[in-house]
Formats: structure tokens, C-alpha cells, sequence
């Protein structure tokens, strides 16, 4: 499937573009929402969430309410005072905070508190595949910290790939961007990654 947006949008961060579509440019959430941030926190809804209409509704929620902080100022992401993914994170919470209470299940509440501290989800072990040689226990602390900080998408490119063990076309599928892109951007940061290692 063909990526909707062009290079300007591409090569962005997540702060330009919700910046972007606060200044009207639909098509920067767009680009934000759909190419970046729509499987990243499904995933980190499902750490808490086992039905998987309800991580659906609530991902839907969380999108619904990040698009009307465009027209109240007052709550809009503020990138002077922190991470948009720490935002959006928070945000969730409190989905997940009502969700819990619609079930009956308010004890489960505790578990939220280190949720809502974490700006990233955990990466998890690194995966055999990922390197030609057996990495140490340091080399992985290492790649573990190298793939949490990659940009979107090639962050959730990566972790597809070599943690869920989806083929490039699969990925490409999924995030609807080119196949060439997500080859290209598997082949690069799997280079950076090896270089790491040579530090």
C-alpha cells in the first residue's frame, strides 16, 4: 500500500508534527496518528488491556481526544514541558483508569502507576536474530536502549521484524507504508545498531 504523505511529513519528528496540525495541517496527525503512533500504543494498551475490542476502543478514544486538544488550547501538548509520547501515555491512563472502572475492577488500578511513569514501552530481550553473533548480556542492555530511542515508524518497524518475527511485506502491510521504505529503513538501522557494537 502506497504511503498517503510525502517527504516533508516522513522526515519529521512526532513533535513537528502534532506542532503541524495544530496549525491546521490535518494531514501531519494524519501521518502522526496512522504511520506512528496507532500500533505503538495499541501495544502498550494490551501490556493491561486482554480484549481486543476493548484495546481497539480505547486506542479510538485516546486518538478522539489528542485530536480535540487542537481546538482547547489550555490542554494542548506543550513540547517545553516533555515528551509527546509521555503526554499521549498519560493521556491513555486515564482511558485505561475508566475502563477498569466500567469493569469492576478497581484494585487493578495499582498496576497503572509504573504504566503511567514509563515514557517508552519496555523493549524486551533482544532477539537471536537480530545480530550475526551471540551479543553479550551488555551488547543487548545496548540494543535494548538503541531501539527505544529510534524514531517512529522505524522503532516499531524494527521491533516487528526481528521481535514479532513479521516479514518485511507483512510490515509493510500492516503500517501501509512502501515495502522499499521499511527495507530500507530495516537495513539501516540494523547497520547502526552493529555499529554500536563496535564502540
Amino acid at each position: 500500500m502506497a504511503c498517503r504523505h510525502g517527504a516533508k511529513y516522513a522526515n519529521a519528528t512526532e513533535n513537528e508534527l502534532m506542532l503541524w496540525f495544530y496549525g491546521c495541517d490535518d494531514a501531519a496527525f494524519d501521518e502522526l496518528w496512522e504511520c506512528r503512533l496507532k500500533n505503538w500504543l495499541a501495544r502498550l494498551v494490551r501490556q493491561r488491556v486482554n480484549n481486543l475490542t476493548d484495546v481497539e476502543d480505547i486506542v479510538s478514544e485516546v486518538s478522539l481526544k489528542i485530536a480535540l486538544t487542537k481546538h482547547k488550547p489550555s490542554i494542548r501538548f506543550d513540547p517545553q514541558k516533555g515528551n509527546l509520547r509521555s503526554w499521549i501515555t498519560r493521556i491513555t491512563v486515564n482511558e485505561i483508569v475508566d475502563y477498569f472502572r466500567e469493569c469492576g475492577q478497581e484494585t487493578t488500578l495499582n498496576e497503572l502507576i509504573k504504566f503511567g511513569e514509563d515514557d517508552e514501552e519496555e523493549i524486551p530481550d533482544v532477539p537471536e536474530t537480530l545480530l550475526a553473533d551471540e551479543p553479550s548480556e551488555e551488547q543487548k542492555a545496548i540494543i535494548r536502549d538503541a531501539v527505544q530511542r529510534l524514531e517512529e515508524p522505524s522503532r516499531t518497524i524494527v521491533m516487528l521484524h526481528f521481535w514479532d518475527g513479521l516479514t518485511q511485506e507483512d510490515i509493510s502491510e500492516e503500517l501501509g507504508i512502501p515495502l522499499a521504505t521499511v527495507h530500507r529503513r530495516l537495513k539501516h538501522d540494523l547497520a547502526y545498531l552493529r555499529e554500536l557494537l563496535t564502540q
